[in-house]
């Protein structure tokens, strides 16, 4: 399969689940609780490595911190398909927990990673490429608020921006995925994109 082929079928992919979550942005309360009930992240360890995939909810700390504890050999998490998260709160303490560790992050050939995926990637200390990826980044929000609509000084920005700037990551790069697309699409960076912001260190 060709690497043009590869990246449509796994843009497809991407279109698919982000409208999903799109969906779930604008359900009631009581619809993001059931969504947040049951476990929507995959992990499975594989020697010293920790397979992920799935989508990011307010259950995926607690199973990070059973592996962790269980598992005290694990060197890297290895992300195949990570589409986001519906739990931006969850999302940002289980990152956390892989930088305390000093885990690194790598994905896999052809991997998907967007929104909040993106956000966990970054947690790595070490962070690996892979070929054929796709990165996507878009605004939150939440409360029928969009990131991108608050003005810089508002105090909702300062859990992402205290976040990447514990990751070593430049503020800008938070700046730029809430222009890069709405809440509701999502902007697929290009390589340039990348490596302007040292998103990986390998």
């Amino acid at each position: 399969m060709s690497h043009a082929a590869i990246l449509n079928r796994f843009r497809l992919r991407l279109i698919f689940i982000l409208f999903g979550l799109v969906v779930l942005a604008g359900c009631s309360l009581a619809e993001n609780i059931m969504m947040n009930a049951r476990e929507t992240t995959r992990f499975q360890v594989s020697g010293n490595q920790l397979q992920m995939d799935g989508i990011i909810n307010s259950k995926t700390p607690g199973q990070l911190r059973d592996l962790l504890q269980g598992n005290p050999d694990l060197q890297e998490i290895v992300m195949g398909y990570v589409p986001g998260s519906v739990d931006d709160a969850a999302n940002l303490v289980a990152a956390r927990m892989v930088r305390a560790a000093g885990l690194n992050t790598r994905l896999l050939p052809g991997a998907v990673i967007a929104s909040g995926g993106v956000e966990f990637f970054l947690a790595g200390v070490e962070r690996y490429p892979a070929p054929g990826i796709l990165v996507g980044v878009h605004s939150w929000s939440g409360f029928n608020v969009e990131g991108r609509d608050l003005a810089r000084g508002d105090p909702a920005h300062q859990p992402y921006l205290a976040f990447f700037e514990d990751m070593g990551i430049d503020r800008r790069f938070y700046w730029f995925t809430l222009t890069a697309a709405t809440s509701e699409d999502i902007h697929m960076m290009s390589p340039a994109e990348i490596a302007r912001f040292g998103l990986f260190t390998r």
